[in-house]
Formats: structure tokens, sequence, C-alpha cells
């Protein structure tokens, strides 16, 4: 995982989740196959959509609490957040063209 994708815990989400108007947030577990193919997807999605969207990465393993506080229970899954709502969800690892075409219109360039 890049620099550009950061772990978070439960006070980490609370900060960003409140200063900033959009996020985008990956549940992940390091079990899964599908998710260690998505730290690729997550570096290329924080790169694009930089300071305008930062990319959270909740690894279920080390920060159950957190993907309980946001009810994520299927892995991996993404979702963005616009102004304090989730606006979109996509569950399962998708390559970058896709995820992207999924995600654009509720996101800021």
């Amino acid at each position: 995982m890049g620099d550009s994708c950061k772990s978070i815990t439960l006070s980490t989400w609370r900060e960003v989740y409140e200063r900033t108007p959009y996020v985008i947030v990956a549940c992940v577990a390091s079990w899964d196959e599908s998710s260690h193919r998505m730290e690729a997807l997550l570096d290329e999605l924080a790169q694009w959509y930089g300071p305008s969207a930062p990319v959270l990465r909740i690894d279920t393993d080390v920060d159950r609490a957190v993907a309980d506080a946001l009810q994520m229970r299927v892995i991996p899954t993404l979702r963005v957040y616009a102004c304090g709502v989730m606006v979109c969800e996509v569950t399962g690892y998708l390559p970058f063209s896709a995820m992207h075409e999924r995600v654009r219109d509720f996101l800021p360039e």
C-alpha cells in the first residue's frame, strides 16, 4: 500500500469525516485475495482524487470497530461519502477503470 492511501482507526475516521466533504472508504481484510488486489486500486484512486477526496482503508482484522461503526459487512467494499452521506457503494474488487466509472459522478475531480 502506498503513502496516498491511509489505514484508519475510529478516531482518524471521525477527524477526516468531519473536515472533508468527500471521502472514499475501503473495507478490506488481510486474509481476502480480492482485498489484496484492491490495494493498488486504492493507491490509484488516491492519486486520481488527491486531497479533494482522501482514500481511507479499513482492515477488518485490525480496525473492527470502524467497520462495525460504518456497518460494512462485505469484504472488500468501497464507499464514497459526500457531505456526510454515503452516496455510492461497490462491493467486490473491480479494476481501476471500472471502479472509476462507478464512483466518478459522486466525486470532485
